[in-house]
């Protein structure tokens, strides 16, 4: 689909370099204990990002738990960083 889409493989692109290039704010969320994405990935886009940034980690977390092992903190992270930023974007 992406190359269909984008004419580029998933081959071409580099999280890490869109980081390096991005102005956007990012909120970077991510388990620990992911076994399917390293954490360590995480980390290493959360210190490329050039844009406003936070980052949350669950400790006890595997792949896409983090909300459903400390919902409240997940939740205030994400309430927190939209009433930072859900403003004065072009489109809005």
């Amino acid at each position: 689909l992406c190359r269909r889409k984008n004419r580029v493989g998933i081959c071409g692109c580099s999280a890490v370099e869109a980081m390096r290039k991005n102005k956007l704010p990012v909120l970077f969320v991510h388990g620990a204990k992911d076994s399917f994405v390293p954490v360590s990935m995480t980390y290493e886009n959360y210190r490329a990002c050039a844009g406003p940034k936070e980052l949350l980690i669950v400790p006890e977390a595997d792949h896409g738990m983090s909300y459903y092992l400390e919902p409240q903190r997940y939740q205030a992270a994400v309430l927190g960083f939209w009433a930072k930023y859900d403003r004065g974007f072009p489109g809005r």
